[in-house]
């Protein structure tokens, strides 16, 4: 009996040890297994959250595209309406235009026909003083001196008045004034008393020869 127990016990327990060895294999495995599948679950998770934060990132960007198609839309608006508003303005402003440049002819105009006064003014002014000049020339030889100091400005210088003192000097200046077209006397030396008085009778009459001689007579009372 013990000679057939021997080689069952024998088997049983290499049967023992080869289940054991099989348990041990499955074991290691599991655990292999295991492990596997949590790298592997790691590795679903972070492609998980790398997964959800692109869709957070696409979401905010479909966010922020929406917020600029509005304020596009807004800006296209806005300008729709300046330009409605510009355009409403630029038709006020045309009849003004046409107005202001309609002005500016007319005063183009004036200026032409003032420029056209001002050189005819300017031409007498010119003949006047010519005519002065031939007309007092016989003044010189009896000590008259005409000094042109200036455009439209003459100084009469006279001598020989006074029998004491021959080389003394009685002087004025005549200016012709543009606007209105009058005659002037300043510096007078000495004074004339009555010097406005021939002076008005010289614009009513344009006689300056007359004036001329008017002015040396009282010069020559007051030696």
């Amino acid at each position: 009996m013990e000679l057939l127990e021997l080689p069952l016990d024998e088997h049983l327990e290499a049967v023992e040890k080869a289940i054991g060895e099989w348990t041990e294999q499955q074991k290691r495995r599991c655990k292999s297994a295991q492990r596997t599948s949590s790298v592997e679950v790691a590795k679903s998770e972070e492609e998980l959250r790398e997964l959800q934060k692109q869709k957070l990132e696409l979401l905010e960007a479909i966010k922020q595209a929406e917020v600029a198609r509005e304020q596009q839309k807004r800006r296209i608006a806005a300008n729709e309406n300046e330009t409605r508003d510009l355009q409403a303005e630029i038709m006020k402003a045309e009849p003004i235009i046409t107005s202001l440049k309609s002005r500016e002819n007319l005063h183009q105009g004036n200026l032409g026909n003032l420029n056209q006064e001002s050189n005819k003014s300017a031409q007498a002014h010119a003949q006047v003083v010519d005519e002065l000049m031939k007309g007092i020339s016989l003044y010189q030889k009896l000590g008259l001196l005409i000094d042109k100091k200036r455009e439209n400005n003459l100084a009469f210088i006279f001598t020989q008045l006074d029998p004491n003192n021959p080389n003394r000097e009685f002087s004025f200046s005549l200016r012709i004034e543009d606007n209105p077209d009058v005659f002037l006397v300043e510096n007078c030396v000495p004074e004339v008393s009555d010097v406005n008085e021939l002076l008005d009778q010289l614009n009513k009459t344009g006689n300056i020869s007359t004036f001329v001689r008017a002015m040396r007579l009282r010069f020559k009372n007051l030696v």
